[in-house]
């Protein structure tokens, strides 16, 4: 899967509350491609080198309550919310 800005806007348009359809959706959608199937624990782990030495790490889920799409717009090269929504965590 290739990345650009439109993926972006649309991967920060998903309502993801913990455990919901959504956030499996989103990680599916977005995660697998790049990181294959999680581990047990639902990790996606993607290691680059025979011997790496830096982690980046995040979660992906967000802070609503309910699951389902927002309107994101873009003001200034920012991204946002088109109400009083929030991009994520």
């Amino acid at each position: 899967m290739t990345y650009n800005t439109t993926t972006f806007i649309e991967m920060l348009s998903y309502r993801r509350p913990e455990g919901a359809r959504a956030q499996l959706k989103f990680c599916r959608r977005y995660l697998e491609p790049v990181f294959g199937k999680p581990d047990a624990k639902g990790n996606y782990i993607l290691r680059i080198g025979d011997n790496p030495r830096i982690a980046y790490m995040s979660h992906h889920d967000t802070v609503h309550s309910q699951s389902g799409r927002q309107k994101i717009v873009v003001r200034n090269e920012f991204a946002a919310t088109s109400g009083d929504d929030c991009l994520g965590a």
